[in-house]
C-alpha cells in the first residue's frame, strides 16, 4: 500500500502549518522524518494518519482519497503511535495491546486466550516487544519506555498496512531503541511502509531505507541515508556542523563544533 501526500499544506496557526509537501511512501520501506523541534514533523505524521485536515492539496491512500475514507477503515489501514502516547488508567499491558483491534471489531473479551486472528496478533505484538512477560500487568506500573513499548504494540496488534510512529525510541534506553527500529524495518521488509519522526539522527542513518529533512513546514531534502548524510541539509535545518563517521556501511552523525569534518 502506498500513501502519496500531493502539493500538501496543512494550517495550524497564521504563522506555522505545512507548505506544498509532495512525499511518497511505498510499501516494504522506512521513511524517517528528521529536523529540529517545531520544523513540522509531528504535524505532517499527523496529517498522514488522516487526523489533521488539508487546506490544500491531497493525501492518498493507494487509490483512495484519504479523506473519502471512514475513520474505521482508516484506522484499520494505518496505524498511528502519537508522540507521548499515554494511559490514564491502570488497564493492563494485554487489554491495551487488544485495543488496536478496535478498528477490525474483534476485540477480545480475554485478550491472553489462544485462538482466532484477534488473539495471535495480540500474542505477537507482545512477543515482538518483549512484553509478554508484562500481559497481566497495569500500564501504569511500567516505566515510560515500557509504556512506550506497550503503545506501539498495540499499534501492531492493528495489523495496518502503513505504519506512523512519531518518536517511537524518545523514551528509550539503546538496546530497546535498537530493538524497536530492528522491528520497524522488518516489518517495512514484510511489506509494510513505515514512517518514523526522530530526533536521534544516527538511527535514523542506521534504519532508514530514505531520509527527510525537514524545517519550517518544507522538505528541504529527501534521500538515501548516504546522500543526506553527505549533504548540507542537516546543517542547514539544525543550524550546527556535524560530524559524519563511517565504519563501513554504518553511518553515524555527532555535533561537531570545529567545523564538521568527515572522518
Amino acid at each position: 500500500m502506498t500513501l502519496v501526500a500531493e502539493r500538501l499544506s496543512v494550517r495550524r496557526s497564521r504563522t506555522f502549518g505545512l507548505a506544498d509537501i509532495d512525499l511518497t511512501l511505498g510499501a516494504g520501506e522506512v521513511l524517517v522524518l528528521v529536523g529540529p523541534n517545531g520544523s513540522g514533523k509531528s504535524t505532517l505524521a499527523g496529517a498522514l494518519a488522516g487526523l489533521l485536515p488539508p487546506s490544500g492539496g491531497q493525501v492518498r491512500l493507494g487509490d483512495r482519497d484519504l479523506s473519502s475514507l471512514s475513520p474505521r477503515d482508516r484506522a484499520r489501514r494505518i496505524g498511528l503511535l502519537p508522540q507521548q502516547a499515554q494511559s490514564a488508567w491502570p488497564v493492563t499491558v494485554a487489554n491495551l495491546v487488544a485495543f488496536g483491534r478496535i478498528p477490525h471489531g474483534d476485540v477480545p473479551a480475554v485478550p491472553g486466550r489462544v485462538g482466532g486472528p484477534a488473539h495471535r496478533a495480540i500474542a505477537s505484538a507482545l512477543a515482538a516487544l518483549n512484553l509478554t512477560n508484562y500481559a497481566d500487568r497495569p500500564v501504569t506500573h511500567l516505566s515510560g519506555g515500557e509504556q512506550a513499548r506497550a503503545h506501539l504494540a498495540r499499534v501492531l496488534a492493528g495489523e495496518p498496512d502503513v505504519i506512523i510512529a512519531d518518536e517511537p525510541i524518545a523514551e528509550l534506553d539503546p538496546a530497546h531503541a535498537v530493538q524497536v527500529m530492528a522491528m520497524l524495518r522488518r516489518l517495512a521488509r514484510d511489506g509494510r511502509a513505515v514512517l518514523a519522526t526522530m530526533h536521534d539522527l544516527s538511527m535514523a542513518l542506521r534504519f532508514a531505507d530514505r531520509i527527510a529533512v525537514m524545517t519550517d513546514g518544507r522538505i528541504q531534502d529527501l534521500g538515501s541515508p548516504a546522500d543526506v548524510a553527505g549533504g548540507a541539509a542537516l546543517e542547514d535545518a539544525f543550524g550546527i556542523p556535524f560530524q559524519i563517521l563511517r565504519q563501513g556501511d554504518l553511518l553515524s552523525v555527532v555535533p561537531d563544533p570545529q567545523g564538521g569534518t568527515v572522518a
